[in-house]
């Protein structure tokens, strides 16, 4: 945690708020509670697998079911999509290797992230699939008709772009 702190009032105010945002999110709802005291250096793989079950269980049966609110009641019962899972590492390891660039620890000890299985059980969608659908046939029926626009013409430029 002092680690942490260092980095953000140094190091860390040199990335975009955007980025600082996340790793403070990061460090306050994950590894801060679940690291609590525990010294830099004594970060290892081990104490990696251990934290990453305790993170995928964290809106399962943890602490973030336990103390859900209406703003996160839909993350209860899911775990992190894959992103989620490499972006909160990056964090960790971006403080990490700070660390170590000031000599607080030899190496950058590994962190591996899991792999995550992708089905349609543990994904966060964006929209919920009545919202999809309204939004769908809006899309469909009202806008692009309305701009005179073929959905099939519209859809190959998107993919263009992607």
């Amino acid at each position: 945690a002092q680690v942490y702190a260092r980095y953000m009032s140094t190091e860390g105010k040199r990335r975009s708020e955007s980025r600082r945002g996340s790793i403070r999110k990061a460090f306050g709802k994950f590894y801060i509670p679940y690291m609590g005291d525990t010294q830099i250096t004594n970060i290892t793989p081990a104490l990696a697998t251990e934290f990453w079950e305790w993170r995928l269980e964290y809106w399962i049966s943890g602490d973030g079911a336990k103390s859900a609110n209406k703003f996160n009641q839909h993350l209860v019962g899911s775990i992190p999509a894959q992103g989620t899972v490499d972006q909160e590492r990056q964090s960790l390891l971006q403080v990490l290797r700070w660390a170590a660039s000031q000599k607080y620890l030899d190496a950058v000890p590994p962190f591996t992230a899991p792999k995550l299985q992708v089905d349609d059980d543990n994904f966060t969608p964006a929209f919920t699939w009545a919202e999809w659908k309204k939004l769908d046939n809006y899309f469909t029926s009202t806008y692009l008709p309305k701009n005179n626009e073929d959905i099939d013409a519209f859809w190959e430029i998107g993919r263009a772009h992607v």
